[in-house]
């Protein structure tokens, strides 16, 4: 009897030994990714991605704990690493660091699940495109090529040069006549990002008019004559925050006179 328990001790002690190890390797996880990511700031518009999150540095504590784990299976690794995310204050930072390491099917789920972006939240919507952009970058088949491009296009929106957000909401309705893809970017986030960049199109359109500088307005309404009839959303858009719209679409200035 003595030796049953004394064996019984024995695995409760390693068991315990063990799962003390883990929960080391875990809080040290923690810690380093808040530390490498302190500071940075991911949903500034006017940064670029790269300058919005370290990641390639936050790569290195995931590398470092799946090393610590190596006589897991990859199943139980991989499960290892969606604790780590799932327990983690910043899920978005937490999906970045270890995006290269998970399957697609589980990255593409923890975007899916873990980042909910509240309605209206430019700043979350701004977010999570960043973190999809990367998603594609460090593990390109958890991320269809259209829905990097149609995340990319969108966080480009945020710019109030009006020649240069004009560009790209006419690639943005390029790529609507292809079908955007609704799993991973949601019509109401989709549609709230187009809202403000229309609403930021039509301010600066109107800042123009009022200082008379027609010059620099016509290269920003060129595209809109052949709007009518081929993109009925992004019509109805300018429709609600910019109803004026139809009457610069019909302008032709004097190009001597500007």
């Amino acid at each position: 009897m003595s030796t049953r328990r004394s064996h019984a001790s024995t695995k409760l002690s390693r068991f315990s030994s063990i799962r003390n190890f883990g929960q080391s390797q875990n809080n040290k996880w923690h810690k380093q990714i808040e530390e490498i990511s302190s500071g940075w700031t991911p949903n500034n518009p006017e940064y670029t991605t790269d300058q919005c999150y370290p990641s390639v540095q936050l790569r290195v504590p995931t590398d470092a704990y799946l090393a610590s784990r190596a006589r897991l299976s990859p199943d139980e690794r991989e499960a290892c690493l969606v604790e780590l995310v799932k327990g983690h204050h910043a899920k978005d930072t937490a999906i970045v660091a270890c995006a290269h390491a998970l399957s697609p099917q589980t990255l593409r789920g923890l975007l899916r699940g873990e980042l909910q972006v509240s309605a209206g939240s430019y700043s979350g919507a701004l977010t999570y495109l960043r973190v999809i952009e990367i998603a594609y970058q460090a593990n390109p088949a958890s991320v269809s090529p259209l829905e990097a491009q149609c995340a990319q296009v969108l966080i480009s929106l945020s710019t109030s040069d009006l020649l240069v957000l004009s560009r790209r909401l006419q690639g943005y309705v390029r790529l609507l006549s292809g079908g955007v893809p609704s799993d991973l970017l949601h019509p109401s986030m989709v549609d709230g990002m187009l809202r403000s960049a229309c609403k930021t199109f039509a301010f600066e359109l109107e800042s123009r008019r009022q200082e008379s500088q027609w010059a620099s307005a016509y290269p920003a309404i060129d595209w809109l004559s052949s709007l009518p009839n081929t993109c009925p959303y992004i019509e109805q858009l300018l429709d609600e925050v910019f109803p004026d719209w139809r009457v610069w679409a019909k302008w032709r200035p004097n190009f001597i006179r500007l």
